[in-house]
């Protein structure tokens, strides 16, 4: 998905329909502000992820179109990740890191700030394991939670 955005519109709107008709709930679709979020997305689960994300907001949902509260926490944080991301533009979604030539504590830290220390979310993000996480903030000091400031 990340590499076809504009798939993601119409894989939206096939999830709506399945859960429309499991749940037998009338959800329209999505808001734009939801939307917007949701195409930002980098999607690390690829289709899997998004017909989750969209299970996940039914749930949640209460009216005819779901927003931005009834997403996953993973998506809403975007934003808080979305300097993190232009940093790592260049790098592939999924790639097997080699932190010593292309992930430098520094920019580990930056990630985990941008995600508000959330080591799941760092590595969602960075398309590894939360071991891999934790690994290299061992190896470069970092601390486990985040300084107070």
């Amino acid at each position: 998905l990340r590499d076809r955005k504009q798939d993601i519109p119409l894989l939206l709107n096939h999830f709506i329909a399945i859960n429309n008709k499991h749940t037998g709930n009338k959800v329209r679709g999505v808001s734009n502000s939801a939307m917007k979020l949701i195409m930002e997305y980098p999607w690390p689960g690829n289709v899997r992820e998004l017909g989750n994300a969209i299970e996940h907001a039914f749930v949640l949902c209460s009216g005819r179109k779901i927003d931005i509260s009834d997403l996953p926490g993973a998506i809403k944080r975007i934003n808080s990740c979305a300097p993190a991301a232009k940093v790592y533009e260049k790098i592939p979604a999924g790639k097997k890191y080699s932190p010593g030539k292309e992930l430098t504590g520094e920019q580990l830290t930056e990630i985990l700030y941008q995600c508000e220390w959330n080591k799941a979310e760092a590595a969602r993000f960075l398309g590894v394991s939360r071991a891999f996480i934790w690994k290299y903030m061992k190896k470069w000091d970092i601390p486990l939670k985040r300084p107070e400031t």
